[in-house]
């Protein structure tokens, strides 16, 4: 289910500063097996309030295929290392 317009929705991952190539693969693999993800702004806004939070340990309850995880294992990768449970 969309929240956003299309319109809109497009507009906020426009905003999303270039990801690694396998968060891309990611998205378009979801996009072509109509798998929902968080997508794009909401992954880099995970990523935003993990590094402002300088968050060392995150605990995420996912059932999908690890796209959301990416994005907040960067963060801690950058905050020094830890874990991404």
């Amino acid at each position: 289910m969309n929240l956003l317009a299309p319109r809109v929705a497009a507009y906020l991952d426009g905003l999303v500063p270039p990801r690694a190539a396998r968060l891309a693969e990611l998205e378009v693999e979801a996009r072509q097996t109509d798998f929902p993800i968080i997508g794009p702004a909401t992954g880099h806004l995970c990523y935003l309030l993990a590094r402002l939070t300088r968050a060392r340990q995150i605990f995420e309850l996912g059932s999908g295929f690890g796209y959301s995880t990416a994005w907040f294992a960067r963060a801690v990768k950058e905050n020094g290392g830890g874990t991404v449970h």
